[in-house]
């Protein structure tokens, strides 16, 4: 028994057993298994680049110690600048940039001048010009601005164009903003802002309406449609809410300020408002107004009644 084992450990230590293509037992390694002469399995061991029985010539590799030449300059492609220190990219046509419209974090502002000063006025905005030449009773469109704090500088069009008026104020994104210059009481100017924020869901065939007094100093006005107050004893650079008006043409009368607290408003503006008179009303100004649906209107009284200015109604679109 003894003489069976040394002889099954003799021929193991010599001879491993292995399978083909696998690894020899205890030792982790896979030796190459040549193919059997004639074997004709596909894939197996194909012939060495040059071998004999190949069609591919053979191209013999270069001596170690030669190396095809390297050129002194890299390639330069048709019209390369003359820079090698630096990358180059051939030109090629961009997309043409489009400008965008800010609307996120920016809003809207205009510019009306109420004043009956006979001169005009330059107005800028933290140092930028916004309107120029701006006389009585014209009125801008509206223009962006960013949000936040901006100081507006108003000086003469003409002349040494000092400063007449600088005030800060402040710019909110999305919202619309009228600065309206006015008379002040000591003779100067004032500048008033004033918020475009009119209705919104309005039903079919309606718009926005509202009346502003940007007329004089110590004025108070009722706004009447027929013998019916549409708004009651607006001041002196104040503007009224909006109001629901029915799309249509109208004649509204501006007149002094009744001052009295019982008299009711119309909650509706509708064509062929009629009722009885309270008191007598002296007419200052009658104007026409063409409302259309879907959209918000301010009406400005501005000028006086005894300048060269006259009294007069701005229909603006807000």
């Amino acid at each position: 028994m003894a003489d069976n084992n040394m002889h099954y450990n003799r021929i193991y230590s010599q001879t491993p057993a292995t399978t083909a293509g696998g690894p020899v037992p205890g030792t982790g390694f896979n030796p190459p298994v040549p193919d059997a002469p004639g074997s004709d399995r596909p894939g197996s061991n194909p012939p060495p680049s040059g071998s004999p029985g190949s069609d591919k010539p053979e191209n013999p590799a270069p001596p170690q110690d030669q190396k095809p030449p390297t050129p002194s300059q890299p390639p330069q492609l048709p019209g390369a600048p003359d820079t090698p220190s630096r990358p180059w990219m051939p030109p090629y046509s961009a997309a043409p940039i489009y400008p965008v419209t800010p609307t996120q974090n920016y809003g809207q502002v205009r510019f009306l001048n109420a004043s009956t000063g006979s001169f005009p006025v330059n107005v800028s905005i933290d140092g930028s010009s916004y309107f120029s030449g701006s006389g009585f009773a014209s009125l801008s469109a509206y223009d962006w601005i960013s949000d936040g704090f901006h100081t507006v500088t108003v000086r003469s069009a003409s002349g040494l164009r000092s400063i007449l008026l600088q005030q800060t104020f402040p710019f909110l994104a999305g919202q619309k903003v009228t600065l309206v210059l006015t008379d002040a009481t000591d003779g100067s100017l004032d500048l008033i802002r004033i918020v475009d924020t009119g209705c919104s869901n309005l039903p079919s065939n309606s718009a926005c309406f509202r009346f502003a007094n940007m007329t004089w100093p110590g004025s108070n006005l009722d706004l009447m449609l027929g013998n019916e107050t549409v708004f009651r004893n607006i001041s002196y650079q104040s503007v009224s809410s909006y109001k629901q008006a029915i799309a249509g043409n109208y004649q509204f009368t501006v007149v002094a300020a009744a001052g009295y607290a019982f008299i009711r408003e119309l909650p509706l503006i509708i064509l062929g408002a009629e009722g009885i008179s309270i008191t007598a009303h002296e007419s200052l100004l009658v104007f026409s107004a063409a409302i259309a649906a879907g959209n918000d209107y301010t009406a400005y009284l501005i000028g006086n009644t005894w300048s060269s200015a006259g009294l007069q109604v701005l229909l603006a679109q807000d």
